[in-house]
């Protein structure tokens, strides 16, 4: 996996795909880690509006399913959804801090 970041990584692209919409922003793995990580806020989501999601937080959960070793196709299912549903990310400032819960309202966003 290189450094781009796919489709299936954003966590709230612009037009909605078939497997939804998310939270206005990207996510990467961390060579280093292995851990997923939000990468970029895309303006206009749910990421930026709440100011609660921030570039380099590790996610640790997504509706409570741990993320740690899932694949970046797993990930992309369990944050896109339905325009106007939630989902409860759980996100840590870094490894081993605390983990702090999100619930995001998954919306279109201005590419």
């Amino acid at each position: 996996q290189g450094p781009a970041t796919t489709a299936a990584q954003q966590g709230g692209g612009g037009a909605a795909t078939q497997r939804g919409v998310g939270l206005g922003f990207t996510f990467k793995r961390d060579s280093h880690t292995g851990n997923w990580q939000v990468n970029r806020i895309k303006p206009g989501g749910f990421a930026e509006q709440s100011g609660k999601i921030v570039s380099g937080q590790i996610i640790h959960s997504v509706d409570g399913r741990k993320c740690n070793g899932i694949s970046q196709t797993e990930l992309g299912a369990l944050i896109m959804g339905a325009e106007g549903t939630t989902v409860i990310l759980g996100l840590q400032a870094k490894a081993g801090a605390s983990v702090v819960e999100v619930t995001g309202i998954r919306s279109r966003t201005k590419q």
